[in-house]
Order: structure tokens, then sequence, then C-alpha cells
């Protein structure tokens, strides 16, 4: 539920809040993802939801305040990646695939990372080539042939 309301504050400026009375959370089981990781499978959410509760936003606040998770938390590593792909019915083939996959990928963005350094360097020595040429044609104009001597 959302409670909209606005008023003015009498110089001409208004304002406008919004209050919510309650949050609905939604819980995912998990699928093979189709990111990358530093090593074995990707993991993503389901695209249906296992089930859903709706609770109250003022109690759910104030259970929640000290339940927040860290990041580090919220890392999951290879070996439970993988147990929660085959608690989730993939089969190791499945699983393997994901890897080599992600693996495929992550070798595709190093080598794209090493090409735009590259392109980096190359774009530079075009633009350098370039005001040369221009410095050149400049003193020409204004100086006449550069080859010969004065």
């Amino acid at each position: 539920d959302v409670t909209e309301s606005s008023g003015s504050n009498g110089n001409d400026s208004t304002w406008k809040r919004v209050s919510f009375t309650s949050v609905d959370i939604r819980e995912y089981g998990y699928s093979i993802g189709c990111g990358v990781t530093s090593d074995g499978p990707p993991v993503a959410i389901s695209s249906k939801p296992l089930r859903s509760v709706s609770f109250d936003i003022e109690a759910f606040e104030r259970d929640r305040s000290n339940a927040r998770r860290k990041l580090q938390d919220l890392i999951i590593s290879t070996d439970d990646r993988i147990l929660l792909l085959e608690r989730c019915g993939y089969t190791a083939i499945e699983i393997e695939e994901a890897c080599w996959e992600a693996e495929k990928i992550r070798a595709q963005r190093t080598k794209s990372v090493k090409n735009m350094e590259w392109d980096g360097w190359a774009a530079a020595s075009e633009s350098l080539s370039r005001k040369i040429a221009k410095i050149k044609n400049a003193k020409a104009i204004l100086f006449g042939n550069s080859s010969s001597k004065h």
C-alpha cells in the first residue's frame, strides 16, 4: 500500500511525500546463471518465486535492523554454488557446461581488455601522426617548401 500526499509551504514551493504501509518479499530458487564468476558455475535466481510474504513496514524495519548482511556474507563459494545447483536438480554435465561457458566469456573479456589497451596506444599514435602532419603542412604554407635550405 502506498499513501501519497502533497502540500505547499506558502513560498511557491511544493512538496510531496510518499509513505508505505507494507513490504512484500518474494523468495526465489536458484538456477544456472549466464554471467562470469572468478571460478565455477554462475548462479542466478529462478524466474518464478517460490513463495511470497507480506509484512507491516514498521514491524519489518524493526525486526531487520540487526539482520543486515555484509557484502562478504553474500559471496557464495564455488563449492557451495555447485551444491546449490545440484540440490536444484542440475546434472554434473549441465554444471560443467556452465563452468566452461563462464570460462569462455572470462577469456573473451580478458582479450577485449588487452585489445582496448592496444587500441588506446594505436589511437594516441594516430593522433600524434595527424598533429605532426598538420604542423608540417602549416610550416610549408608559412615558410614555403621546407626541403629547400636558405
